[in-house]
């Protein structure tokens, strides 16, 4: 091992060559005008004579901007949550996924289109004849856009339960303080080496990833789950951040390949990092599968009407063939081939696998959103979709892209980075 090598310090913990960046930055670029020019003329085009029906509209802009922004989140949670338990297999990303973490910013803007034109056709209980649906009544302590001091709901705890889109402004908030926070934080032990410094970086991780477990919780429950509001369930939460979780863990393997050719992340990720990566991965299969069958289960021996009809609308029409084939591409074929151990020592195997349950994801974002608004009318796939879906990713993977180069990218002073250097 040379002294180069073994002597990594804050002046050669960059990327190198930062240039190496420009390239995937410029295409990430072309496809987000493509994607956002074509969302901003599907915006005036919109409309039951339009290209794009209005329902069919928002529910693209919907999935695209949680798709990109639960992978930013689990990036981040992931982030946190070595910190708290020091693994090896995450702690080479630390400085990546905090940059993640400090780039939703980008998508509390993005989501403003949603908050302004979308809301009562994304969210039924916002909609004037909402107030003559009983089921919806019960639910204004929660299901409101502003504080409601003077409501119909006489519970006085529900007078204090913030409206949706105060909660739109809290999450981000909550996100955005913890990034920066354990970000500054981890910075300063990078100057300075206190272990006193780490030790509070781990306590405001711990106190991060509680927040961020109920902060998704909420999230999704407004922003997903009542786009049916007379259906619930306790699992959606956990759900949520699973696929935030797995999404997450997907996105990082092309991402780690990129960096492991490039100093200096070259010396410290290794194929057993790959396959670490392949584990949780499928793990998060299994969590998800198990999951879908205990909601499914408990759902339909219970045989409420308002549950019920969640899954009866997704075994109609053209709705039950796509629910086949999501739970078969969910589970079964990334169960089947992550299952094999030498798989997962293979890179460029498992980022085949990991750009699979990208692309499977979307499709199980769809299926979550879709029959809710279309109701009876059946399967319906929009060419539409792939325009938001583009467009919100190809801005953010530019600008997250953008913020590496100049930024320390290993933690120099952690224990666990300097025996992998000792190592080779």
């Amino acid at each position: 091992m040379s002294d180069e090598q073994t002597s990594l310090t804050i002046d050669n913990a960059q990327l190198q060559p930062a240039d190496d960046l420009a390239k995937p930055r410029q295409m990430a670029l072309i496809a987000a005008v493509i994607g956002l020019l074509a969302t901003a003329a599907g915006w005036f085009m919109k409309g039951p004579d339009g290209l794009v029906g209005e329902t069919e509209y928002f529910i693209a802009y919907l999935i695209g901007w949680i798709y990109w922004l639960g992978i930013a989140l689990g990036l981040f949670m992931i982030c946190m949550m070595t910190n708290l338990s020091g693994g090896r297999w995450g702690i080479q990303m630390h400085k990546v996924q905090q940059t993640a973490g400090r780039s939703v910013w980008v998508f509390a803007l993005l989501g403003l289109p949603i908050l302004v034109g979308g809301m009562q056709v994304l969210f039924p209980w916002t909609r004037p004849e909402a107030m003559n649906d009983l089921l919806i009544l019960e639910k204004t302590g929660y299901l409101k856009l502003w504080m409601d001091f003077e409501g119909p709901n006489p519970e006085w705890m529900a007078t204090f339960v913030p409206g949706f889109y105060i909660r739109y402004v809290i999450y981000f908030a909550l996100w955005l303080f913890f990034a920066h926070k354990i970000t500054s934080l981890s910075k300063k032990f990078d100057e300075t080496g206190d272990l006193m410094v780490r030790d509070k970086m781990q306590k405001w991780s711990a106190g991060g990833f509680l927040t961020f477990v109920m902060v998704a919780t909420f999230a999704g429950i407004d922003w997903l789950m009542s786009t049916d509001p007379h259906w619930f369930s306790s699992l959606y939460g956990p759900q949520m951040l699973v696929w935030q979780g797995l999404t997450a863990l997907c996105f990082s393997v092309p991402l780690m390949i990129f960096l492991s050719n490039r100093k200096p992340l070259d010396q410290l990720i290794r194929k057993t990092h790959f396959h670490d990566y392949g584990k949780l991965m499928l793990a998060l299969t299994m969590v998800w599968g198990y999951f879908t069958v205990s909601q499914f289960l408990i759902i339909w021996s219970g045989n409420l009407p308002e549950e019920v009809i969640w899954y009866a609308y997704r075994n109609t029409e053209g709705w039950k063939q796509y629910t086949v084939a999501v739970v078969f591409f969910s589970f079964f074929v990334p169960f089947l081939i992550l299952l094999q151990q030498r798989l997962k020592f293979k890179p460029k195997i498992l980022m085949n696998v990991a750009l699979f349950i990208l692309v499977v994801r979307w499709f199980d974002y769809y299926w979550q959103v879709a029959p809710n608004l279309f109701g009876d009318r059946g399967l319906t796939l929009h060419p539409f979709n792939i325009f938001p879906f583009v467009g919100i990713g190809g801005l953010w993977i530019w600008y997250f892209l953008g913020q590496l180069p100049g930024r320390v990218l290993v933690p120099v002073e952690e224990p666990v980075i300097k025996e992998a250097l000792a190592d080779g």
